[in-house]
């Protein structure tokens, strides 16, 4: 199926679902779970609360269907209801950013972290990389998650986090800096 006609059977699957069509509800579940697990997870760090996250999420979305304004983006509707979700459940844990020193000098995002290797070592890197960014502080995770792998700029993020965007700056250059001294220690704990 190309681009537009998943479009279309997405559309139709949430007027389906807005007509409180169990079947279709279902449909739209089996296509978007994974995407919203992971979305949380990346997020939480934790399996359990990430999958009843999930679960509560889609049950906001199919009580407010009527409310996703273009059917054909249900997912990205869905996903933010997920990531204000797993934000609010953050929350409620702790406070989890560190105070912000507004002298620290920021990276600049053009850095290049890793150059070019084989396939093999590519795909060893990625599971590297995961299992870094599952080590990192709850605050360093949610910032980077949010910045690098949710595309949010650092504006959306200080709102949703309800922090200063110059403390996002700074928790996103710690995070890069944090992520790449756990890198580094996998690679080498690996020799």
């Amino acid at each position: 199926m190309n681009k537009e006609e998943t479009g279309a059977a997405i559309s139709r699957l949430v007027e389906q679902s807005i007509k409180n069509n169990r079947k279709a509800q279902m449909e739209l579940y089996r296509l978007f779970a994974p995407a919203m697990f992971n979305a949380s997870f990346r997020i939480l760090g934790d399996r359990f609360v990430s999958e009843d996250i999930m679960q509560e999420s889609f049950i906001v979305a199919f009580e407010k269907i009527k409310e996703c304004k273009t059917p054909e983006y249900f997912g990205a509707w869905l996903k933010r209801i997920v990531i204000n979700k797993s934000i609010d459940e953050i929350r409620k844990r702790k406070n989890i950013f560190q105070s912000i020193d507004d002298t620290i000098p920021i990276a600049d995002d053009s850095d290049e972290l890793f150059s070019e290797e084989d396939e093999k070592e590519k795909a060893n890197l990625i599971g590297i990389i995961k299992r870094s960014i599952d080590l990192l502080p709850d605050g360093y995770r949610i910032v980077l998650s949010l910045k690098l792998i949710e595309d949010y700029d650092y504006a959306s993020i200080a709102k949703k986090l309800d922090i200063a965007e110059s403390s996002v700056r700074s928790q996103f250059a710690r995070a890069r800096q944090k992520l790449i001294e756990i890198i580094e220690k996998i690679k080498k704990d690996s020799k």
